[in-house]
């Protein structure tokens, strides 16, 4: 199993009126997780991995997303990745978010 760690930050535009995170940003700290690792430094600038991804198309098949506690703008949150499962054509990924203090 891989770990992958990721801060986001959270902005006007993920909270609802009454100010804490919206439950659509759970979707928001996958895709930013996801991203971060794929494409950030830690695969993507290795040489042959850009030419390699050309063909690939990332596809999400199923999504769930849990909030047990709310984030208010400004609030600063780990986002935890694992991967699970890594096929030849699949992968599961898992993520956990966190505040500053753990919860």
């Amino acid at each position: 199993m891989s770990y992958f760690a990721v801060e986001y930050t959270i902005h006007f535009d993920d909270t609802m009126a009454y100010g804490s995170h919206h439950f659509l940003t759970g979707f928001k700290f996958q895709c930013a997780a996801r991203e971060a690792f794929l494409f950030g430094p830690s695969i993507f600038d290795h040489p042959g991995v850009r030419d390699a991804l050309d063909g690939v198309h990332l596809l999400t098949t199923d999504a769930y997303a849990r909030n047990l506690s709310p984030l208010r703008i400004g609030d600063r949150a780990a986002i935890l990745l694992t991967i699970e499962e890594w096929g030849k054509a699949s992968a599961r990924f898992c993520y956990r978010v966190v505040n500053r203090v753990g919860k």
